[in-house]
């Protein structure tokens, strides 16, 4: 596409405006492009109506809209999204050696999902989430928080596909452990609004250390597939069925940055009450083993988990990553929670 010096910097780009046109963007725009020259156009393509309409309802056309067009699309959706800004001082020597001092203003986004009205989900998902890292530019910052926008709410549009009518217990009991693990995270934080980080890589290293906190009750009969990835202890199983899925369970969704809870009574009622049970007793045992494990960076959990005698063996010496662990030695090799 070619580089357009004076493409407004209020519109969206038109690599985005495809996105937004593929989860159904539907908000009435001025602006459009015909999709036939969407390869290499310039400013004198994009065209103008003051009488806005959908231009994604045509076949040959796509709707460019405005940032704050998209944000109140989203907003219609039940999703909102906020950038902030935060000072930052920059301590740096001159060409004189001297120590000077310059403030810098950095920018984040926060999104709060309070319910899709157009998803077929069966309850209203509430659900935060915030940008990984600062921008120095707003404008950046405003792209990515598009980006992520679109992203997230592809995924949840994933859930109307049609799911199999039974779900293995192993995935019922992961997703379990996910409500659990969020209703962790929220009892650290609840005078704070905190978006939690409890991706898929340290929800695998929390059920790694959840699995094996109570030797005598330990859950490697229900998680009985663990190996030594190289980026941390994995359930194949497990890692399966949220690759198959995309990320969207049945009850529960897990991304790159987060989880979510979509449905937490039905969950509670397919699952097993002593599976239930059991648990939900791990759970006590981690807690009393570390209450502030729940706060742990993923560099921080990584290394902890790494450290673990089977993860040495299977990965390091053995260098057999992709082979199920002996879950004797999983059992009875002593556990680390800090």
């Amino acid at each position: 596409m070619e580089n357009i010096e004076n493409y407004p910097s209020w519109l969206v780009p038109a690599g985005i405006a495809k996105s937004l046109k593929k989860i159904g963007f539907n908000q009435s725009c001025e602006f459009c492009l015909p999709l036939d020259v969407y390869d290499d156009f310039n400013t004198r393509t994009l065209r103008f109506d003051s009488d806005k309409q959908n231009y994604n309802d045509c076949l040959g056309y796509l709707s460019i809209p405005t940032y704050e067009q998209v944000f109140e699309w989203f907003r219609s959706e039940g999703i909102y999204s906020h950038i902030s800004a935060k000072d930052r001082t920059l301590i740096y020597e001159d060409s004189e050696g001297n120590v000077c001092e310059q403030s810098l203003c950095e920018f984040m986004f926060t999104v709060r999902c309070v319910g899709l009205k157009n998803l077929n989900i069966g309850e209203k998902i509430e659900y935060n989430f915030e940008s990984e890292k600062s921008y120095v530019l707003y404008e950046d910052a405003r792209e990515e928080l598009i980006r992520k926008l679109i992203e997230f709410y592809r995924m949840l549009k994933r859930t109307m596909e049609t799911k199999p009518a039974e779900t293995p217990l192993k995935v019922l009991a992961f997703q379990y452990v996910v409500v659990k693990l969020v209703e962790w995270f929220e009892d650290e934080h609840k005078d704070l609004i905190v978006p939690n980080t409890l991706s898929i890589i340290p929800t695998m290293q929390y059920l790694f250390l959840l699995s094996g906190v109570d030797k005598e009750n330990h859950l490697f009969d229900i998680f009985d597939n663990f190996q030594a990835w190289t980026f941390t202890y994995s359930e194949v199983d497990i890692y399966s069925a949220y690759s198959k899925c995309k990320g969207v369970f049945d009850f529960v969704g897990v991304s790159k940055d987060s989880v979510c809870i979509f449905d937490e009574a039905t969950l509670l009622a397919k699952l097993p009450e002593d599976v239930k049970s059991k648990i939900d007793n791990a759970f006590v045992k981690l807690k009393e083993k570390n209450i502030n494990l729940i706060n742990y960076s993923r560099d921080r959990l990584t290394n902890l988990t790494k450290a673990h005698h089977s993860y040495q063996i299977y990965n390091k010496r053995l260098k057999t990553p992709y082979v199920t662990m002996d879950k004797g030695m999983l059992i009875t090799e002593p556990k680390y929670f800090k």
